[in-house]
């Protein structure tokens, strides 16, 4: 058996590589690729770089960039599922639909209300799920379709009581402050402990061969584009991380 991460943007890769230097170096990966929102980006490349992939699956038949009548469609069709109490087959049919989801005993998504993250969470009692942290605030819109999408059981943005997240294994960078807690295990993100640090360190430079060229060092400032509160409620923890970073 092997695992399957499911793979939207840089951040989220980051995590993922990060987690495979921690805990996943004992298992074979495949990697489906989504769009990044609506930006219609794909890490597909960046999977490829990385080498720590068999096979990478690339699709654009993402909720989050479907038409209108498509969308509508998709959630009638969970609505369906959800009345007659076969939603799980549901997730089962739309995993199958990107890859063949018995291939796979573990899947490493981000925490969101995407419908693909939400299916495989909802598969949780049968598959290994390890939910990685989600720092991204969610806004009012995404608010509520996690919680109409958590009470017909397709998805888990950690906001709301969901019975499958209890057993899922959930990390997160401040796991102290985390208020749901409705999870088989809550671990740390980004610990040093266990974690294969050169190797992180290898892969990482390797996908984004930029950062070598940079002499922290000698860099009299490094600027940031975003702002890291418009992301997390408190920074300290990511700025500690970056100075170190700077510093080695």
């Amino acid at each position: 058996m092997k695992g399957l991460a499911i793979i939207y943007d840089p951040h989220n890769l980051y995590q993922f590589l990060w987690y495979y230097c921690n805990k996943g170096k004992i298992k074979e990966w495949d990697a489906l690729c989504l769009p990044n929102g609506y930006k219609g980006e794909y890490m597909h490349t960046f999977c490829e770089e990385s080498g720590v992939f068999s096979k990478i699956y690339k699709y654009d038949t993402d909720f989050s960039n479907m038409s209108g009548m498509k969308k509508i469609k998709v959630i009638l069709s969970m609505f369906g599922h959800f009345i007659i109490g076969k939603h799980k087959e549901f997730c089962k049919k739309l995993m199958n639909s990107y890859v063949v989801l018995n291939d796979y005993d573990e899947i490493v998504v981000i925490a969101d209300v995407g419908v693909v993250s939400g299916a495989c969470v909802a598969l949780g009692e049968e598959k290994e799920i390890v939910i990685l942290d989600q720092t991204l605030l969610p806004n009012q819109c995404k608010y509520w379709q996690g919680f109409f999408l958590a009470k017909m059981g397709y998805c888990s943005p950690g906001w709301f009581w969901f019975e499958p997240d209890r057993y899922c294994i959930k990390y997160s960078s401040q796991p102290e402050k985390m208020k749901y807690r409705n999870y088989k295990e809550i671990r740390q993100l980004y610990t040093q402990e266990g974690t294969d640090e050169k190797l992180f360190d290898h892969i990482v430079k390797k996908i984004y061969p930029a950062i070598q060229k940079i002499d922290f060092e000698k860099t009299e400032a490094v600027l940031f584009t975003r702002s890291l509160d418009d992301f997390v409620v408190d920074d300290k923890k990511y700025i500690e991380r970056i100075e170190n970073y700077i510093q080695r």
